[in-house]
């Protein structure tokens, strides 16, 4: 199973979506400014996502090797853009494996007893999603006014 994650952030190439070519090229031609002010949004929702999904995550199941593990691996990383961050996490169990997911969704033991699920990163996705989704939003529409105001005065 792989690591629980969630991308917050624009991503060209999105299959899908309507007009995400449109506004792709348009996001291209934001100035250095308007990216900054951006990506501080997505930084920021990132960062507060981080911070729920730590305060919420259980410590000390039978997966982790040390207390607290699957906790700390919650972090954001870069996308594959400047304007994309990833939350992830990504504890491994003593064999390799991803365990991010056994706990969120619950799994059968060995023996084929279950252990139940302690959902901790998706709830929290969703009560912030409405937060982020705004932030992004306030900051796209600056980030837009701060390009077009650049390129009135470039015409003149």
């Amino acid at each position: 199973m792989a690591s629980s994650r969630l991308f917050v952030g624009y991503q060209r190439g999105v299959g899908g979506l309507k007009g995400a070519d449109v506004l792709a090229a348009k996001l291209d031609r934001l100035s250095d400014a308007a990216r900054e002010t951006l990506r501080g949004a997505l930084d920021k929702s990132a960062d507060e996502l981080v911070d729920g999904i730590k305060a919420i995550v259980p410590v000390g199941h039978g997966l982790e090797q040390h207390p607290g593990e699957l906790r700390d691996s919650v972090h954001k990383e870069d996308g594959r853009n400047a304007l994309s961050v990833y939350v992830t996490e990504d504890a491994k169990a003593a064999d390799g494996e991803f365990y991010g997911p056994h706990v969120e969704f619950g799994h059968k033991t060995a023996d084929g007893a279950h252990v139940p699920a302690y959902p901790h990163f998706f709830p929290e996705v969703r009560v912030s999603k409405r937060k982020m989704k705004s932030r992004i939003s306030r900051a796209m529409t600056q980030a837009i006014r701060q390009t077009l105001a650049g390129d009135s005065s470039a015409g003149e």
